[in-house]
């Protein structure tokens, strides 16, 4: 009898379960992907009569997923059995076959975070990871999908990332300078060395990995917005594209306007209109290529139109004391 409990554990042990191993009844329920507030893939996990597990998985007929993005989705639901489901690294595996070709199958593993919380992995391409939410029991796959548009899908991460202080404070201290009532009085000897200083400070976050939240990386934007060099500004464009990417719609604006700053630094005209320069005729938006972009997208972008742009044109002027 000892004999035997010491090969138990030896065996436990070598198939890295240990004591503390998940059990069937640890995945058994309603999980699903989502994208807002609908499923797109969702996965029933049941423990059967004999003790093993069972279940369905839904999804539409056709679609692909891209890392965070599912779109070309097609079709009707479609209903997949899960087919031998087994425990093994360090969560549950299954196969799932289409419909109308059995032999097309894909292999997924179902890991927890937690018991509200998860991820589905197709275990032939680690890579593709998404993040899973119990649902309630009878959840459906929705149906009102475009197949021209691309869905961004959901992360339910159980704890909550903050955004860095640091880059709050960076980014306070960049905007207090400009929003000041006595605008035309800013030494810019001045604020120019404390903008260099900011970038610094925001290069060393970036270096450290220490950015992660859709404000960090819009607060980094400006900063290197208000930077000297092309390189700055293409940075600029490149972390509010992500704070985008990251959910801040908002960030679109500073995306367009790091573009045009971009383009004006290399000899190239902007292309929709967020610069506004001082000249010695008065205040230019030059050079411009007013026919690249039309104003239906620029309303896309949170650009105003070209109308709205030249009564911002006239107001500066007037806030220069201009004619």
């Amino acid at each position: 009898m000892r004999q035997t409990l010491i090969a138990l554990v030896l065996w436990f042990l070598a198939n890295g379960i240990g004591f503390a191993a998940p059990a069937p009844a640890d995945f058994a329920g309603w999980w699903a992907v989502r994208t807002g507030e609908r499923n797109v893939i969702v996965l029933h996990i049941e423990v059967g009569g004999d003790g093993r597990l069972q279940g369905d998985y839904w999804t539409p007929k056709a679609f692909v997923i891209d890392k965070d993005t599912i779109d070309q989705i097609k079709g009707v639901t479609v209903r997949q059995a899960v087919s031998h489901p087994r425990l093994e690294h360090g969560g549950v595996t299954f196969t799932v076959s289409k419909p109308d070709n059995p032999g097309d199958h894909d292999r997924m593993l179902l890991k927890l975070a937690d018991a509200a919380h998860g991820q589905l992995i197709y275990d032939d391409f680690p890579s593709v990871s998404m993040d899973v939410v119990s649902v309630p029991a009878g959840s459906r796959v929705a149906d009102d999908w475009r197949s021209d548009q691309s869905y961004t899908l959901d992360h339910q991460a159980p704890v909550e990332i903050q955004s860095n202080t640091e880059m709050s404070r960076l980014f306070d201290a960049d905007q207090a300078v400009r929003t000041t009532t006595n605008f035309n009085k800013i030494d810019w000897s001045v604020v120019s060395k404390q903008d260099e200083e900011r970038r610094a400070a925001t290069a060393r976050l970036l270096a450290a990995g220490s950015l992660h939240t859709a404000d960090d990386f819009y607060h980094a934007a400006f900063i290197f917005q208000h930077g000297s060099k092309p390189d700055d500004f293409l940075l600029a464009h490149t972390l509010a594209m992500v704070a985008v990417k990251k959910g801040r719609r908002n960030a679109i604006w500073i995306a367009s306007a790091t573009l045009d700053r971009y383009l004006q630094k290399i000899g190239r005209p902007q292309v929709y209109g967020t610069q506004f320069l001082t000249a010695k005729n008065g205040t230019t938006q030059e050079p411009y290529d007013r026919a690249l972009i039309s104003d239906a997208l620029r309303a896309e972008l949170d650009v105003p139109p070209q109308a709205g742009q030249e009564a911002q044109r006239a107001e500066y002027e007037r806030q220069l004391g201009k004619p």
